[in-house]
């Protein structure tokens, strides 16, 4: 159907877009006709949607929204009144949206729809044969029944009345904006015969008062007002000027007056007549009215009477409050300086019924030699332009120069008011929003549209010796032309610029404008709508599905309009090269545009048909292509691929102009990818991510043991359902069916399965749980095991692991993956991490002191100790008051320390058995030591071994050093200089506790000359000086010691101890390096 050439603009319209409503600026793609149905049925409550662009004029619609239209407009344009004694039931009438059902009934009882059936089909599109009937109905009630088809007699005779002129398809579904002009239509039809009508027209002939008023023709009148129609309503109109006498240049354009007009209604304006009057001749004057700087009369000259008619063209409707400038041009070679002018209003032709003007005289203007400064114009546009159209974009249609000629010492600014331009070519009801750019800038712009003639309002002003570059601007709207629609802005005369000299109080000296004639901005194409194509970036490029697959989507993307387009011939997608044929492996395909889907009607070898007629709205839609698998697998089909969609898939394409331009292949850039689908076998992407090594146990062990942890993620673009876990007990060394384990399912959310026992070769499912794993989201999940306490060692096994679950409707299955072993063993396993780079140190006696540290690690199940070992060196007997040992946050009981002096080992022997649940301990051995242990030896720790009644229960090596002293010197660094040729160690010595009396016997330490440790490399620095050796310490005072050699480091300290009882213990040659309490000596 040629949709939108039915609603072509029959007449230009005036618009002042400043004062449109915004429904009106929303619409300004529809043609005018177009637009005025939908105002027509607005006002008449057909419609109540506030917008043209919210009635969805160019939609379908069903035969329950046809049913309140044609209901309501009957009801308040003719009159038709509903029989509710009429029964109207329908079966399916409460199927119908909303408020529709009422309607249903309404219709029926008015007798328009549903006449003798018994389903009405609320929701079912309406077609034009439908609505032809309907609406005949509605005129003619029953009269046009009984044809064959039913509705042959009604579309022939609304196509005789003029009102329905495209009835060669009935079949077609109908749209809202053609019932909307059909009933708008119907009205106009019914109110012409109603004036025709004899009793009609003698009475208004005879001036009765029975004449309706659309029908009243010409009155003629006894007073001057020779108005043509029907007078009413009162007209005052007031000359605002100057008052006294005021000078005017005798060259020139003056505004000398303002027309303020009050009026009781809109009235509408024929004629009137304005008298010179003045010590002056009528030569070289001559008279006009403007309306914002444009001519609303014609020009006319004083004749011998000094009168001018004037002449409103076409006759103008003014409204009250409205204000009309009253201008005269002079011709300096006719009109003498020193002349009076004064101008005076009469005769006044109107539809107002009472008139008055008052006061209906100007002021007096003398006439004087003063020049008026004028503007140069200057074309800036030099060659035609050519744009796509693009969604409420706006493009350049010319630009030029405006130059203020007066120089700026002579301050004649000039305000620019207004500039009207033709627009020649393509249809100016194409375009909206019309602007005046200056500079780049946009100037505050109100336009005004009058046939082909639109007129620019910025009252912009340009100062003295300044120029500027003014562009002019406005928005397509629609395109009606294959080969795009062209525009070229004329500004035909100097008078279509309207500007004033400013200073000059309220007469407005009009500025010449030189160097302008009929002159063009050069053309201006709109070409057609541009359609866009995008792929979605997201979508892959290969699809998997299994035979029986429905619905599965294989293309994603969007398509932008920015003209509202058809496509007559569907849309048809064709095989790619090397793809499998389509027959054997589509068995349903459908093509969804902007929520709207249109099922395959065809699929053939090499292609998929959609024949419907599709219908886009301009602006951006989504696009989704799915298709669906034969449940039976075809031979040699595993695979098929379609060509991308792409301006060859839109077929016999129009626009919804009032034209129907044909669309153009190249006016669709862009492609959708469609993916290629393998046929084959779904696969859930599935990941085992632990246990890491095997699962130990110890026989009769009940706990819970987690032998599995995947993850199944979605991949896809739908939401995937996991409904089950199979296992299947498949690897190891028990035999025959013995039970394994009880298995459960745990999700990373807290939710649990119901356990499930499973058996040696057998198979159990766990489906107590289902949940969804939405796109591009991943499901953790575990399998938690409870051993068969009667399984014995060294038995293990392991089970299959597998996930089900459904994708649209289609059955999907993950890959098998394998469990951990489950190993069953007689005892826990458990492993001594132990510590051989410790730092030695010096330990008080008397005083607790940690000796060791290792790590204790118990795995598969608790074990059982009752004692720990050490093994090391030089140890007594009596060396030990105390000792404690943690395990973690166990603390054993202990219940004695013995020390073996011939091997050097230490017993701790609990007093309780301890059971050490499995688990990684950090272990802590303290030692109290006696004051007997005081010597000058290391005690050394090398080895520890846990036990449980004799039997290694773990074992580890160690590396502690200790020497027991009552006191001991602390050796730091003080200063340490590196610099080669200032090399310099300082350090600072001091012994720990006030009690008890430290001497340094020496330091022994390494430089660039000895390679070998000697003790004579430090100096006292203070006292006497020396060496530093056998130096008495203090906790308070430090001394210090300084090295005499490059790059000194420091190997061993010996000192000497003396209890306050007079015992001496001498410290030989302790490795300073692996002393805690020192500090790096090195250099």
């Amino acid at each position: 159907m040629n949709v939108k050439k039915m609603f072509a603009a029959t007449a230009g319209m005036l618009i002042v877009a400043s004062s449109l409503p915004v429904s009106v600026l929303g619409a300004a793609s529809y043609s005018d006709e177009l637009q005025g149905a939908y105002n027509y049925a607005y006002s008449k409550g057909i419609t109540t949607m506030s917008s043209i662009d919210n009635a969805n004029m160019y939609g379908e619609l069903t035969r329950g929204q046809l049913a309140k239209m044609i209901s309501n407009w009957a009801e308040k344009e003719l009159g038709t009144k509903a029989d509710e004694t009429k029964v109207c039931s329908f079966a399916d009438a409460q199927t119908a949206e909303g408020d529709l059902a009422a309607y249903v009934k309404k219709a029926c009882q008015m007798g328009l729809m549903g006449q003798g059936i018994t389903s009405f089909r609320p929701n079912d599109k309406v077609t034009r044969g439908e609505f032809g009937t309907t609406l005949s109905r509605a005129i003619w009630g029953t009269k046009y029944d009984g044809a064959t088809p039913y509705y042959a007699n009604h579309l022939q005779a609304l196509k005789d009345k003029g009102i329905m002129t495209k009835i060669e398809n009935p079949s077609q579904m109908e749209i809202r904006g053609y019932v909307m002009l059909m009933l708008q239509r119907t009205t106009n039809v019914e109110k012409g015969a109603k004036c025709n009508d004899p009793v009609t027209v003698l009475a208004c002939t005879m001036g009765a008062t029975s004449c309706p008023a659309e029908c009243q023709k010409t009155v003629t009148t006894g007073d001057n007002n020779q108005f043509s129609g029907v007078r009413a309503g009162d007209l005052s109109i007031a000359l605002n000027s100057t008052n006294g006498t005021t000078s005017i240049p005798n060259d020139g354009v003056i505004k000398v007056a303002e027309l303020n007009i009050n009026a009781s209604q809109d009235i509408q304006l024929q004629s009137l007549n304005v008298t010179r009057l003045g010590l002056s001749q009528n030569q070289g004057l001559k008279v006009w009215i403007e309306k914002d700087g444009r001519r609303i009369t014609s020009s006319s000259s004083f004749f011998g009477d000094s009168k001018a008619n004037l002449v409103f063209n076409g006759g103008y409707v003014v409204k009250k409050g409205e204000k009309l400038d009253l201008v005269i041009s002079l011709d300096k070679d006719k009109v003498q300086a020193g002349s009076e002018l004064s101008f005076k209003l009469s005769d006044v032709t109107s539809s107002a019924m009472n008139t008055t003007v008052s006061p209906d005289t100007t002021g007096v203007y003398r006439t004087t030699n003063y020049s008026v400064t004028s503007l140069s114009f200057l074309p800036m546009t030099n060659a035609d332009r050519n744009y796509n159209i693009s969604k409420d974009s706006s493009f350049s249609f010319g630009e030029f120069k405006l130059q203020n000629d007066s120089p700026a010492s002579m301050e004649k600014n000039v305000l620019i008011k207004n500039i009207t331009f033709k627009v020649e070519g393509a249809d100016i009801n194409n375009l909206k929003d019309f602007k005046l750019l200056r500079n780049g800038k946009e100037l505050k712009t109100t336009y005004l549209v009058n046939g082909r003639d639109v007129t620019l309002t910025i009252n912009d002003q340009l100062d003295s010796g300044k120029s500027a570059v003014y562009k002019v601007v406005a928005t397509p709207t629609n395109i009606e032309n294959a080969d795009g629609d062209g525009y070229t802005f004329v500004i035909r005369r100097a008078e279509d610029v309207i500007a004033e000299e400013l200073g000059q109080n309220s007469v407005g000296y009009r500025v010449a404008i030189k160097t302008l004639n009929n002159v063009d901005l050069k053309k201006t194409t709109i070409k057609g709508g541009t359609i866009t194509l995008t792929r979605d970036a997201n979508f892959p490029s290969v699809v998997n599905a299994d035979w029986g697959y429905s619905d599965v989507t294989i293309a994603k993307g969007t398509i932008k309009l920015n003209q509202s387009t058809k496509f007559e011939g569907g849309v048809e997608l064709l095989k790619a090269d090397g793809s499998s044929n389509l027959t054997g492996a589509v068995r349903r395909a459908a093509l969804t545009i902007g929520g709207r889907t249109y099922q395959a009607t065809s699929i053939e070898a090499g292609k998929i048909k959609f024949d419907s007629e599709v219908y886009l709205e301009k602006g951006t839609h989504n696009i989704e292509l799915t298709v669906s698998i034969p449940s039976t697998q075809f031979a040699g089909v595993d695979k098929f691929e379609l060509q991308n969609i792409s301006n060859a898939s839109f077929l016999r394409g129009a626009y919804l102009n009032s034209d129907e331009t044909a669309f153009r292949s190249n006016h669709m850039v862009g492609t959708v990818r469609v993916a290629r689908v393998n046929i084959q076998a779904q696969k859930i992407s599935f990941k085992k991510v632990g246990p890491n090594e095997d699962v130990r146990i110890v026989k009769g062990n009940t706990d819970e043991k987690v032998i599995f942890a995947g993850e199944i993620t979605n991949a896809g673009n739908k939401t995937l359902e996991i409904s089950q876990i199979a296992l299947t007990g498949a690897d190891g060394t028990v035999t025959g069916g013995v039970k394994l384990a009880d298995v459960s399912l745990h999700l990373a959310d807290g939710s649990t399965s119901s356990t499930v026992a499973i058996n040696k070769g057998g198979v159990a499912s766990i489906d107590s749980i289902t949940t969804t794993i939405e796109p591009g989201k991943t499901l953790k999940f575990e399998l938690r095991a409870i051993n068969n306490a009667d399984i014995v060692a060294p038995n293990s096994y392991r089970f299959d692991v597998m996930a089900k679950g459904t994708l649209e409707g289609n059955t999907v299955t993950t890959t098998i993956l394998k469990s951990a072993y489950v190993r069953v063993t007689s005892s826990a396993t458990t492993t001594v991490v132990g510590n051989t780079s410790a730092k030695n140190s010096i330990v008080l006696p008397g005083a607790p002191r940690e000796i060791a540290s290792f790590n204790y690690n118990v795995k598969n199940d608790s074990t059982d100790i009752d004692s720990v070992t050490f093994s090391g060196a030089h140890f007594g007997a009596n060396d030990f008051d105390n000792m404690s040992i943690r395990f973690g946050d166990i603390e054993a009981s202990v219940e004695s320390t013995t020390v073996d002096t011939t091997n050097g080992n230490i017993k701790v022997k609990f007093a309780n058995l301890i059971t050490l649940p499995a688990k990684n301990y950090n272990v802590k051995v303290m030692a109290t030591f006696s004051e007997s242990a005081v010597n000058g030896t290391k005690r050394e720790i090398t080895k520890v071994r846990i036990d449980n009644n004799g039997v290694d229960m773990g074992s580890g090596t160690l590396s502690y050093g200790h020497y027991i002293a009552k006191a001991y010197p602390i050796i730091s660094v003080k200063e340490k200089n590196t610099n080669s040729g200032n090399e310099r160690l300082d350090l600072n010595v001091l012994k720990n506790s006030d009690d008890h009396k430290v001497v340094l016997v020496d330091i022994k330490a390494t430089d660039t000359t000895h390679t070998t440790p000697v003790a004579t490399l430090f100096n006292k620095v203070s006292g006497s000086a020396g060496a530093f050796t056998n130096v008495e310490l203090s906790k308070d005072n430090v001394e210090v010691a300084r090295a005499t050699g490059a790059k000194t480091a420091v190997k061993t300290v010996s000192f000497d101890v003396t209890d306050d009882y007079g015992n001496t213990v001498n410290y030989v040659d302790v490795d300073a390096s692996n002393i805690a309490d020192f500090a790096s000596l090195s250099l």
